[in-house]
């Protein structure tokens, strides 16, 4: 066990070395797969935010959508969602942070949390139907 030379390498060890290679480099590939897929699969519109202001800005003649977002969420991101999902280019793509905000409810304090809207602006011939 102890005399062998610097060539020399015993059985047991390359064996459970190569293993231990092939199992790392599946899980490896496995986490590269998923990961991927996942980036895909995650929505970054999570829903069409309606307010009065939101309402006034579609029937405007400059046809702006809101939508709530993803914080994680970037221009180009909202830009992409929006032709694959709805088949439009927007001309133009604003960001705004709400804020979270302290609220009392029944004497305790709470903080309303924020989030990410974006407001979509199209051609006037386009129309995205909500």
């Amino acid at each position: 066990m102890f005399n062998l030379k610097k060539g020399d390498k015993k059985e047991e060890d390359t064996k459970s070395a190569k293993k231990a290679v092939v199992v790392k480099g599946v899980k490896k590939e496995a986490k590269k797969t998923e990961s991927v897929d996942i980036k895909k699969e995650r929505k970054v519109i999570i829903k069409v935010h309606v307010t009065e202001k939101a309402t006034d800005l579609k029937n405007a003649e400059n046809s702006a959508y809101v939508f709530r977002v993803r914080v994680a969420a970037n221009k180009k991101m909202i830009e992409q969602e929006i032709k694959e999902k709805y088949g439009v280019k927007p001309v133009r793509v604003n960001i705004i942070n709400v804020p979270s905000k302290k609220r009392s409810v029944r004497g305790r304090k709470r903080n309303k949390p924020g989030f990410k809207k974006a407001m979509v602006f199209l051609k006037k011939g386009d129309k995205i139907s909500t």
